[in-house]
């Protein structure tokens, strides 16, 4: 198999560029499960493929500005850098473009140098990861998050070619936690309005996985193993209640409980 294989024509002008102004207003495409069937409606219409005891789990974290444009000190040359996770205090893993050209001992600069010479952002490239990422060690004065808030930007998707120019709208309406460098995209079209009908209807909602885990029976909530954290997580799915779970969360607990399951049949 082939990721070509999943290659399809996307009309660019069918992708919208600017978000609409009611987030619930945008069209949901609906597949049958039992007969197959497809139909169009709108997102605000969504409550009605809900039932009370469905659990619906979202991602309350946060979109960051994470994508940063800079140079390199030595050439000039232009380098951007894309925020993927805080290891340290100021350190954080990243994708940096072009990487071949990035290598360690590479140091980018950020935003224009005041009286002294000095910028407000300064990157120092200190390790190449798996997978081609780079580990960065940041220097700023102040606070991390006020320096990043001025001098970054949404990392929009690459098909995405307005400007964003109401960051809040690359956020869902419950993001809570700073961290994330992509939105949940479906949980985008939410709005409070239809979260808080969703709960009048029965419809339980919980903010993470971990949530989801909690409200399970369990054997030990105690444990440090693993492995009986992941057990807990099938008995989600053999409680016979209907999870709705957004996609990227979906495939990281499908991932746990298979590893598990690979675990109790080889360990």
């Amino acid at each position: 198999m082939k990721t070509s294989d999943f290659d399809y024509l996307l009309p660019e002008e069918l992708i919208a560029q600017d978000p609409l102004a009611d987030r619930s207003s945008s069209r949901l495409l609906v597949l049958s499960r039992e007969s197959g069937e497809v139909s169009h409606e709108r997102f605000s219409d969504i409550g009605r493929h809900f039932r009370a005891g469905d659990v619906l789990v979202i991602n309350d974290t946060k979109v960051i500005p994470a994508r940063l444009l800079g140079r390199k000190e030595e050439t000039n040359a232009a380098v951007e850098l894309l925020l993927l996770k805080r290891v340290t205090e100021h350190e954080w893993e990243t994708l940096v473009k072009p990487g071949k050209k990035c290598r360690v001992g590479t140091v980018i600069l950020f935003g224009e140098p005041d009286d002294t010479g000095e910028v407000p952002l300064r990157a120092e490239i200190v390790d190449i990861l798996d997978g081609g990422t780079r580990r960065v060690h940041f220097t700023y004065s102040g606070v991390f998050e006020e320096v990043l808030s001025k001098l970054g930007e949404m990392p929009l998707p690459p098909y995405i070619h307005h400007k964003l120019l109401d960051g809040t709208r690359y956020n869902t309406v419950y993001a809570e936690h700073d961290g994330s460098a992509a939105a949940p995209t479906a949980g985008l079209h939410f709005t409070p309005e239809l979260m808080a009908n969703l709960e009048k209807m029965g419809v339980e909602i919980v903010p993470t996985i971990d949530d989801l885990l909690a409200k399970v029976d369990v054997v030990c909530l105690e444990t440090n193993d693993g492995r009986e954290h992941l057990w807990q997580a099938e008995k989600v799915f053999q409680s016979g209640k209907r999870v709705f779970i957004d996609k990227p969360l979906a495939h990281n607990l499908a991932d746990a409980i298979h590893n598990y399951n690979i675990g109790k049949k080889y360990g």
